[in-house]
């Protein structure tokens, strides 16, 4: 459950950095939707120029007020799972989002994850409370039961005071059951637990196992997604600076500042995504290898 928190909480913070790249770029739609006007009135665009703008603009409010039912959506989720019952909307303190590093993914070990993770402990504890209990039908056989006994006189002190002297009694007594000597029925019950119990253990253990290296595959995956999401986002910011340039001399079509918008935003996405989808890994692969929070 922990760990599903912090799965919430990372996609809270994506949402809202999403929210905050939207709003950028709806404050340079504004600009671009003004400077067109001021071109229509100068002859140098057409009325149908501003109000392609005018589309684009409200697309991308549109997109901004489904950033916010996001950061709604995944609030409550996240409310919902730290039972929270106040009527109340969560928010990261971070304003921007960026890469955890929790866990060196270039020395993970899943034996370790084997020694730290409470499931395989507990098989293997089961393992060994039956081993113990086994050996009450094996080497428990060979201890006697140890009978001590008083006799304070033949009919007591008080009923014979004058007769009254100790007897003392020991003696030593071996049950031999003849059924486990034959059959050794109790002796094959808890061979057959511990069998079962070592089928669950590496059942566990593949479990474990598929879980740490899933993690890191996701790691590595998103390591190269950040870095190419980088570089997209330095593209497209030096290609939407460029073209609003342009567009203010009125040399660009409003067309290409539109679709270097777009290309803006999805680089932006991109790279959100990739910083979340980095950081949920890296929890999980902390997870998986046995860690607590």
């Amino acid at each position: 459950m922990v760990l599903e928190a912090v799965r919430t909480f990372f996609d809270l913070s994506a949402a809202q950095s999403k929210l905050t790249a939207l709003q950028k770029i709806a404050t340079k739609s504004e600009d671009i939707v003004r400077q067109i006007e001021v071109q229509v009135i100068q002859g140098i665009r057409y009325k149908s120029d501003v109000l392609l703008a005018k589309a684009n603009l409200n697309h991308i409010k549109i997109e901004v007020s489904r950033s916010h039912m996001e950061i709604l959506k995944k609030s409550n989720e996240l409310m919902n799972i730290l039972n929270i019952k106040d009527d109340a909307v969560l928010f990261s303190s971070d304003t921007l989002l960026v890469p955890v590093d929790i866990v060196d993914s270039s020395q993970v070990d899943v034996n370790a994850a084997y020694i730290n993770r409470p499931e395989v402990l507990q098989v293997q504890s089961n393992i060994e409370s039956l081993t113990i209990s086994r050996k009450s039908t094996t080497t428990g056989l060979l201890l006697p039961d140890i009978n001590l006994g008083l006799n304070d006189g033949l009919f007591g002190p008080y009923f014979n005071p004058l007769g009254n002297r100790f007897t003392y009694t020991a003696g030593l007594q071996w049950n031999v059951p003849l059924g486990l000597l034959f059959f050794g029925g109790s002796r094959k019950q808890y061979d057959a637990r511990i069998k079962i119990e070592r089928i669950r253990l590496d059942q566990v253990k593949n479990n474990v196992r598929q879980e740490v290296l899933d993690a890191y595959a996701i790691l590595e995956a998103v390591k190269k997604q950040i870095e190419l999401a980088g570089e997209a986002l330095g593209f497209a910011n030096e290609a939407l600076g460029q073209s609003m340039q342009r567009q203010k001399l009125g040399m660009a079509l409003p067309l290409e500042v539109f679709q270097a918008q777009k290309q803006l935003v999805e680089a932006e996405i991109d790279n959100i995504t990739a910083i979340s989808e980095y950081n949920k890994a890296q929890y999980a692969l902390y997870v998986a290898l046995g860690n607590k929070f």
